[in-house]
């Protein structure tokens, strides 16, 4: 396996692995101080593993300024495309954007 591909992966897995218990955590909260079920499982589902997404991406992106044989311009051009794909992708999945191919 490609160097950076593992560290790609182990960045993501080992930074990305918090997010789903902070989720949880504010979820706890928020289910304490309140008698009323503000979220469905399915929209807490979802939250949960859309944050571990971005966490992923996030975390594992900060390689690509390992890659000794990129330019910063480079690494910084493929970090901006990858983050801003991965959150349009979530926005989307998560219904926070409107998805049609038209624009209409």
């Amino acid at each position: 396996m490609n160097k950076y591909v593992k560290m790609f992966l182990q960045r993501g897995l080992s930074f990305g692995g918090f997010s789903p218990i902070i989720v949880a955590i504010i979820y706890a909260i928020i289910g304490a101080s309140t008698k009323e079920n503000l979220i469905t499982t399915n929209n807490f589902l979802s939250a949960t593993l859309t944050t571990y997404v971005l966490a992923f991406t996030v975390a594992g992106c900060s390689m690509l300024y390992n890659i000794e044989k990129w330019s910063f311009a480079k690494a910084s051009l493929i970090h901006f495309v990858a983050l801003y794909l991965s959150y349009l992708l979530v926005y989307v999945a998560n219904g926070w954007f409107p998805f049609n191919l038209l624009g209409f």
